[in-house]
């Protein structure tokens, strides 16, 4: 069985509640640092989800090729404005980094789904 292996990845996982009228605002800057970090060295991807069916959360995800990269980027002024957006929030925002030491694809699915 053949797999990705990722070692010191990151993955940084926020997710907002907005208050009152600030739904957009955070969209907007979020989808700011969206479009300024892709094509940066060491994240290789970032993106911004909304709730559906009623929900109001905002999830933010950024993927990073390391903990080094990752925190380059938490010291930039880029990053102020994550923090901004999080600022907006009518709770603490919920935010987690997750190392990932081992990334599995496709052929893990297929393996598991041809074992009886």
């Amino acid at each position: 069985m053949s797999h990705a292996v990722y070692k010191g990845m990151i993955i940084t996982h926020v997710q907002i509640c907005p208050s009152s009228g600030k739904r957009e605002a955070i969209l907007e800057i979020l989808r700011h640092v969206e479009a300024s970090l892709l094509g940066q060295p060491g994240c290789q991807d970032c993106a911004v989800f909304e709730q559906t069916q009623g929900g109001t959360a905002i999830l933010y995800v950024e993927r990073w090729r390391s903990a080094a990269d990752l925190e380059r980027h938490i010291r930039s002024d880029l990053f102020l404005r994550v923090l901004l957006a999080m600022e907006l929030a009518s709770q603490e925002p919920d935010i987690c980094f997750y190392e990932l030491l081992e990334a599995k694809g496709l052929p893990w699915i297929s393996a598991l789904r041809s074992q009886e």
